[in-house]
């Protein structure tokens, strides 16, 4: 591993590796053994490593045990992203808000059950609002204050306001806000003619929601990339989909949707968000808009 110069690391992804865990454990070591030489005042250098990047379609208990571990022994990062596939159970956000909470400026969270390709509703495991998870978005907006891009699916049928937008509302700094989950829950929805416009409604609510909760603030929230949808490799790489998948169904259920966000004040004083649909397009079709990209480094295979 010396040939790694851990020490000088500043940058790593591990994406559908083979021997993931072992190399996590490798990591462990590598963090502790710095943190004890801190504490003894022995340790002359500071690890440099800013940005993690972990995806895994076949996450085992040893591996997501490890993955907590790693965050615990390590601090300082600024970048996170963290996709699990195959899995019914996430990591709860505490893992890294001790360690990386107040230096993260950009968060990627989440698993699912199956490639949505796969199964004919959403598999997200909801990390945001949902009854059973509601403390997941609470403890990264408290714990990560200077969010710049968060990337989370969140439980669309509850209470938005008091479940999703207050807890964001603490986030003064978040200028890219990616909802990884589609609004409607079955794919055969998106055939219907009332539904064309849903994500559109779905996405002008949450972000005039934000806009109130905040309007009073002094330094209100303003989003300015706003996300829906899910990304995957033909996303990033800009690969046409198949004729299969070019119907009306699977291009509105699977391509992620971009919204540029504008603000003014309307004739009360209140904030009124303005929502620009950039349209399905690929990553690559959207920097001229934002240079806050980071949450779209990684994404699924399918």
């Amino acid at each position: 591993m010396q040939l790694f110069q851990l020490n000088n690391l500043k940058k790593l992804g591990l994406e559908s590796c083979w021997g993931s865990t072992a190399f996590l454990s490798v990591l462990i070591q590598f963090f502790s053994s710095i943190t004890a030489k801190s504490a003894q005042g022995r340790s002359q250098t500071s690890p440099l490593l800013k940005s993690f990047t972990f995806r895994h379609e076949q996450p085992t208990p040893e591996m997501i045990d490890n993955l907590e571990k790693f965050f615990s022994s390590s601090s300082g990062l600024e970048e996170v992203s963290v996709l699990l596939d195959n899995t019914n159970k996430m990591l709860h956000p505490r893992c890294f808000c001790t360690h990386h909470g107040p230096s993260l400026k950009a968060l990627i969270w989440e698993g699912r059950e199956a490639p949505r390709t796969a199964m004919n509703v959403d598999t997200s495991i909801i990390t945001g609002g949902s009854p059973s998870n509601i403390t997941y978005l609470d403890e990264i907006c408290k714990n990560c204050p200077n969010l710049i891009e968060l990337g989370i699916p969140i439980w669309w049928k509850g209470n938005l306001k008091l479940f999703v937008c207050k807890p964001l509302a603490r986030l003064c700094h978040l200028r890219t806000l990616y909802i990884r989950n589609p609004p409607l829950k079955q794919r055969d929805d998106v055939d219907s003619t009332i539904m064309q416009n849903f994500t559109d409604v779905a996405a002008a609510q949450i972000i005039q929601c934000l806009a109130d909760v905040t309007r009073h603030y002094e330094d209100p929230l303003k989003i300015q990339l706003f996300v829906i949808g899910v990304t995957t490799y033909r996303d990033m790489l800009s690969i046409p989909y198949t004729t299969l998948e070019a119907t009306g169904r699977a291009r509105t259920y699977l391509q992620p949707i971009f919204f540029h966000v504008d603000y003014h004040r309307d004739i009360l004083g209140c904030p009124r968000p303005l929502l620009t649909k950039i349209g399905k397009k690929t990553v690559k079709g959207v920097r001229d808009y934002t240079s806050n990209m980071r949450s779209f480094k990684t994404h699924w295979l399918n």
